[in-house]
């Protein structure tokens, strides 16, 4: 019996009846290409974020995965993929694989694929060209009606991004004051009322097609928008924990200039924002304990503020089941020991620490699901553009948590890891630079059991390991310098509990201690490509892959 993928079948029919073969038919294929040449057929699935605009353009984002599948009469020696802008013109060389996500830019990407079999058959090259977006839109808000106090919401993509509105849950989302909840709109612009003529604080973003998700905004509103200040004589109030058990939702409470000690924990409440002078601080004589805390809020603004702590176990700032947590401009200084740590968080949600300046702790950020399943708990961490430094272990720990972003941050003398997002799904960590860390207990990033992760563009000096891949999926450390380090520029490991599905590409690794790449026994579906190597000791291997690892591919590394 043969089985036969067409939908012409006569001819087909014809012969082999005549040789007395049973004929099955199946789905509609290309005959010629599948039989009469004997050439392969390569398939290509996209999974993940995808979107399919009313023109046919696909859109997809550096988490989305394309996955190419072969049928062939032959068993298949390799298969061959590579992806450019469309505007290059230059076009890379093909990679060996089944597996990948495109990195870089946003825009027009061309996709291209082909396999050869054992007996020399080669596929026609195939295409697909897709669009990368990675941008969140922007949420606009304006005042179209101030006597019923109208305000209109309005959602922008970038130019060429998948736009707002097309998929069931892109569109905006809003909320007034204290609301348990966001109000959905599947639109990219939604006008809301009785915002403007009362005390009233509106919190809003935006998701496009590819669920891009834009960082929560806040308006506040009102004529009878309540600022409160606290100071130590001359203020409306000269107890801090007062004023804000007084204020009213949406209001602020302001410190002005001065330093202040403190030493009990202040409960934090939802809906408020808590200002900082630039001449103000808190010196914190707390005994292991909590200087701001949270739990079960949500909408709190932290803006700037200077702390220290006297004793060792202190956490300047703890949340608990909170979320819509925004820090930004604040500056930490703590003891290290007994778990202290700038910012703590169990079970939150939409988090953003900017532009902040935290020092001496054992953990700076120490964010986590609390019962330590990655279960969207804890999700949509943004931690951006702020130094870190000087930890006793992590400096930055995200672990168990969804949609985590660790972007444009200077993190320096780590004993442990420098970034750890251990058992996370959907992380990017690009743009950093990080110094001195994992030493001597970790390395600079590490990936322990995390699923999708995009390591890219960070700059890593003289750490213990630069990136260590361990028990993870769906990793890409791509486009990273790594320098100086005392053991490997990267690992993939471990042979007892391997990784699968891991990209190693166009990274540059000087100078290391150990190899520059190694690869342990027994790992699942490993590209090593197109990394530049520079002084390897003399003992040492650039590209270190023990056997077995018969899923490996090697190729387009240079060694200067």
């Amino acid at each position: 019996m043969m089985i036969i993928t067409s939908s012409k079948t006569t001819t087909f029919s014809a012969i082999l009846a005549a040789l007395g073969l049973m004929i099955i038919l199946t789905e509609e294929v290309n005959v010629k290409s599948a039989l009469a040449d004997g050439s392969p057929i390569t398939s290509l699935t996209i999974n993940g974020e995808r979107y399919v605009d009313s023109t046919g353009r696909t859109f997809v984002t550096s988490t989305t995965a394309f996955n190419l599948s072969v049928e062939s009469s032959f068993p298949v020696t390799e298969t061959y993929y590579r992806y450019f802008e469309a505007s290059d013109s230059t076009k890379p060389s093909f990679s060996t694989g089944t597996y990948f996500k495109i990195n870089g830019g946003g825009g027009e990407y061309i996709v291209q694929f082909y396999s050869v079999d054992t007996v020399g058959n080669k596929e026609s090259v195939r295409q697909k060209n897709v669009v990368l977006d990675n941008v969140s839109p922007t949420t606009s808000l304006s005042v179209v009606d101030s006597s019923t106090g109208k305000v209109r919401l309005t959602s922008t993509d970038n130019s060429g991004g998948s736009g707002v509105g097309g998929r069931s849950n892109s569109g905006i989302y809003y909320k007034l004051d204290s609301a348990a909840s966001y109000t959905f709109v599947h639109s990219s612009t939604v006008t809301v009322a009785n915002v403007v003529n009362g005390n009233h604080e509106i919190y809003y973003y935006s998701v496009d097609n590819l669920e891009n998700k834009e960082i929560t905004k806040s308006k506040q509103f009102g004529s009878g928008a309540v600022t409160y200040t606290f100071c130590s004589s001359g203020c409306k109030y000269n107890n801090l924990q007062t004023a804000i058990t007084a204020i009213p939702a949406g209001g602020k409470v302001y410190v002005k200039d001065g330093s202040y000690t403190i030493s009990t924990t202040i409960n934090l409440k939802s809906n408020m924002i808590l200002e900082f002078s630039s001449g103000s601080s808190i010196y914190f004589t707390g005994n292991g304990i909590t200087l701001f805390r949270g739990t079960s809020i949500s909408g709190v603004q932290i803006i700037g503020g200077h702390i220290t702590a006297k004793l060792a176990g202190v956490d300047a700032f703890a949340f608990y089941s909170s979320k819509d947590i925004k820090i930004t401009g604040t500056q930490v200084q703590l003891i290290k020991g007994s778990f202290s740590s700038a910012v703590y968080c169990n079970n939150c949600i939409n988090v953003s620490i900017s532009d902040v300046d935290f020092s001496s702790a054992t953990r700076l950020i120490d964010i986590k699901q609390g019962a330590k399943i990655t279960d969207g708990k804890s999700s949509d961490i943004w931690i951006q553009n702020s130094r870190f430094a000087d930890a006793s272990a992590e400096c930055v720990k995200v672990n168990y948590s969804t949609h985590v972003h660790i972007i444009g941050n200077d993190v320096t003398d780590c004993a442990d890891n420098g970034i750890d997002i251990g058992s996370n799904l959907d992380t990017e960590i690009r743009d950093n630079t990080i110094t001195r860390a994992g030493i001597p207990n970790g390395v600079a990033i590490h990936t322990d059991n995390a699923n999708y992760a995009t390591i890219t563009n960070n700059y890593i000096d003289t750490t213990r390991t630069g990136i260590s891949v361990y028990r993870a999926s769906h990793i890409d450390a791509i486009g990273n310098t790594i320098t100086k380090t005392a053991s490997n520029g990267i690992d993939v490991i471990t042979s007892t509990d391997p990784s699968s599905y891991i990209k190693i590409k166009s990274n540059k690794i000087i100078a290391p201690g150990g190899h520059g790449v190694y690869e342990s026994p027994n790992q699942n579906q490993v590209e090593i490509s197109y990394n530049k190597f520079e002084q390897i000791p003399p003992d040492k291997k650039a590209i270190y892959v023990v056997s077995p690892n018969s899923t490996t591919t090697v190729t387009g590394n240079t060694i200067s």
